[in-house]
Parts: C-alpha cells; structure tokens; sequence
C-alpha cells in the first residue's frame, strides 16, 4: 500500500530538514574559526615568547672604572673607552681602535697605535724602532725574541708589553721591567715602571730612565 502525505506536511519536512542542515553548516564553520583563532592566538603567543627570549640585554654602565662581560664605559664617569685590560678611559690605551673592546665603549679612530710606535708590517716588534703588534695581523703579542704572536710563548713570561703588544701579565708585587712582561698598568702599585723596575707613581718612576714598555712615562 503506497503512503501518501498531505503537501503541507511535504513541505513542513522539508523546511525542517533545511533548518538542520544550516544549522549544522553554521555550527561548523563557527567550529572553524574558532579553531583558526586559537591557532593564530598560540602561533602569536609563541612568536612573542621567542621575541622576547632571544631579546639582547642591556649592558650595564660601568660604575668602578671597569669594563667587559656586560658592563659598558658608554655613559660613565671615567671614559667611554674599554681598554683590552678592561678598564674605562679616555686616552689612546683605551680608545685606540687597536687596543679598545668595541663592545663595550667606543672606539676613536683618529688614534693610531698609541705611544709613538708604528705598527709592523712584516711580524718583527720592539727593538730600538718601536714596532708594534697590535692590529698587525700576526698577533697581538711581542714575544721576547721580537716576534708578533698570539700563543702563550708569545705573551706569557717575557713578552714585551706596553703600547707593544698585549701581555698576560699584570704585575701583582710591585716589580716590573727588565725583560719581564710585567706591566704597571692598572696594576693598583702605580702605573710607571721605574728604571730600578719598580711600579710607581711619582717622578722618580714616570721621569728619567723609566721604562715605557711597561708602564707609563711622563
């Protein structure tokens, strides 16, 4: 027996069925978007927290005249150079753009290689001609044969230090010169080297006879 069904009731199904369909269309592409935004608010969310991690942090500005491993002369009191040592100032030693940490402080390049030597241009230093290693290229360090380098033979025991080259060692007892590699400099005795080889400050040490790959003279 075959069933028949009034028109209206035909098309009252048939609006029901629509109204379902719609409404689960709508259902799902609200479902979408959702999903879309909470993808975009992570991927946002991410991308600001790597941003923020990989962020560069600002140096601190030296407040004791030191310099180096996140502390900056830019700013301070004391210079706004960072000599190799690690020290703020504002002379050659600190802003020559062979001696200074750029990272750290500026650099001036109407410096040359400080204290009236000429850089060497063929890896020989010191002597009786003032040739320097610093930014030559072979080395930053004047071995006591008179050689630029860069290994411990070259700047440890020995090594000729001052506007030279850079030496490892820094005098901790007061005593410099005469073929050592000890250093006045920032050495907390004095920063000349007299000609007895004894760090000072007076003129006895930094006058006549005093020892400029050492320490400072006047």
């Amino acid at each position: 027996m075959k069933l028949t069904y009034p028109l209206f009731l035909l098309g009252g199904l048939a609006n029901l069925a629509l109204s379902q369909s719609v409404s689960t269309t709508t259902r799902t592409t609200a479902s979408s978007r959702t999903t879309a935004s909470s993808r975009t608010s992570t991927s946002t969310s991410t991308s600001t927290s790597r941003t923020s991690s990989s962020a560069i942090p600002t140096p601190k500005i030296s407040t004791n005249g030191r310099c180096g491993n996140g502390v900056t002369c830019m700013g301070s009191n004391f210079g706004p150079c960072c000599s190799r040592e690690g020290f703020c100032g504002n002379a050659a030693e600190y802003c020559s753009p062979y001696t200074c940490q750029r990272a750290w402080g500026g650099c001036d390049n109407t410096y040359g290689v400080p204290g009236g030597y000429t850089k060497t241009t063929n890896g020989t230093c010191g002597g009786t001609g003032k040739l320097s290693c610093l930014g030559s290229g072979f080395g930053d360090c004047c071995s006591p044969w008179g050689q630029c380098g860069s290994s411990p033979a070259h700047c440890g025991q020995g090594c000729q230090g001052g506007y030279i080259s850079v030496c490892d060692s820094v005098s901790t007892d007061g005593t410099c010169g005469h073929g050592s590699s000890k250093t006045c400099r920032f050495s907390g005795f004095g920063r000349c080297c007299s000609s007895g080889g004894v760090c000072g400050s007076t003129d006895a040490h930094c006058g006549a006879g005093c020892q400029s790959e050492n320490g400072e003279c006047y």
